[in-house]
């Protein structure tokens, strides 16, 4: 077994409809770690004291147990922090305590959000005007064929095969944290392993 397999244990505690708190355990090594999840058009701000632990120290901060986060509208699920056992030979016990703030976004946000996608659809739509697709939507097989005569692939606007998609901070910002992804189609994947 390596040590990354071990067994997990997840809760999870609605906040707000499309806003969830979740808390995983880890067992080898023993890790517990909470995330706030934002999938509503809301600002989310969350504090989360742990102060009242025993025996739990957090991997980044240490015993600095209380987490501010400020969620952006629509921005998924965020990591606040991992804890892990002080002194191994010893039980620990996770008391946290929640506090958080929901609010409409900013006419500022709002403004930068619409712009945004309406660019993303703009460019859309300029190359289904370059593949002279008609207004009055093709059908699947159509769309499919003249996508693959023009070899173009799909491509998931909200999901990209880059960085941002795994490593996006709040802020915007792109901070790897993880391992390097390989990102490939279904059919490329399935004919390795065929």
């Amino acid at each position: 077994m390596s040590e990354f397999d071990s067994k997990k244990e997840e809760k999870v505690q609605k906040i707000y409809e499309g806003i969830n708190f979740y808390v995983t355990r880890v067992e080898k090594p023993v890790t517990l770690i909470y995330e706030l999840e934002n999938l509503a058009f809301k600002t989310v701000n969350f504090m989360l004291d742990l102060r009242q632990s025993e025996n739990l120290v957090s991997e980044v901060y240490g015993e600095n147990l209380i987490f501010e986060v400020l969620l952006l509208p629509c921005s998924g699920r965020r990591e606040i922090c991992r804890l892990v056992l002080k002194d191994l030979g010893q039980k620990g016990s996770a008391k946290c305590k929640k506090t958080w703030k929901i609010e409409n976004p900013t006419e500022e946000f709002i403004n930068d959000y619409m712009e945004q996608h309406n660019s993303k659809l703009r460019s859309y739509l300029q190359i289904a005007l370059e593949l002279e697709l008609d207004n009055d939507a093709a059908s699947v097989k159509e769309l499919t064929a003249t996508c693959l005569q023009n070899n173009i692939h799909f491509l998931d606007a909200f999901f990209p095969p880059d960085d941002t998609s795994l490593y996006r901070t709040d802020s915007g910002e792109v901070k790897r944290n993880g391992p390097v992804a390989t990102w490939r189609y279904a059919k490329y994947v399935l004919k390795s392993t065929a």
